[in-house]
């Protein structure tokens, strides 16, 4: 996946200079447009999808796996962005519109479905965070408001593994 997303980005910003090579004097207009979008939104998009997958475990501290799903966004984005170039460069108002729609629905399926791999754990069961506020179950004491350690994680059984949830814990008297 990652390497498909590389190679169409940087197919995207060859067809960016082609593009501007061809049409470089243009200032504004439809031709201005599809050397624009295909940098902007070939190529730097495509490298957003591409390095999703290594940046986004970084940061959140919890591994996002590939999914073939990914491809879906990449594909729409790709397909989006040829509707609008052939809307630009054949001065076509619809097609511009419809490819530009394309590119935005792509985009927003690609984070929904990276925060749906997010919270789901390797085994495909869904995680979901919630806030401590009592007590541990059969242990008696009080938890402070924060995250469990991994063993409270682990004998309560309501975390995913390798995810740091925090479980709403209640006892009976309160």
């Amino acid at each position: 996946y990652i390497a498909m997303a590389l190679l169409v980005g940087f197919g995207w910003l060859a067809v960016g200079g082609v593009l501007a090579v061809a049409y470089g004097g243009m200032t504004a207009g439809p031709y201005y447009d599809a050397v624009w979008h295909a940098v902007l939104v070939g190529f730097v998009f495509s490298m957003i999808f591409a390095h999703a997958l290594l940046i986004f475990p970084a940061v959140l501290g919890h591994p996002v796996p590939y999914r073939p799903r990914f491809y879906l966004p990449l594909a729409l984005l790709q397909a989006g962005l040829v509707v609008r170039l052939v809307g630009d460069l054949a001065l076509n108002p619809v097609l511009r519109r419809w490819g530009g729609l394309a590119n935005a629905l792509a985009v927003l399926l690609f984070f929904a479905l990276m925060l749906m791999t997010a919270l789901q754990g390797d085994d495909g069961r869904w995680c979901f965070v919630r806030r401590c506020s009592s007590r541990v179950p059969d242990r008696g004491r009080v938890q402070d408001e924060g995250w469990l350690t991994e063993d409270e994680r682990i004998s309560s059984g309501v975390a995913c593994p390798g995810f740091p949830i925090e479980a709403e814990f209640r006892t009976k008297d309160g």
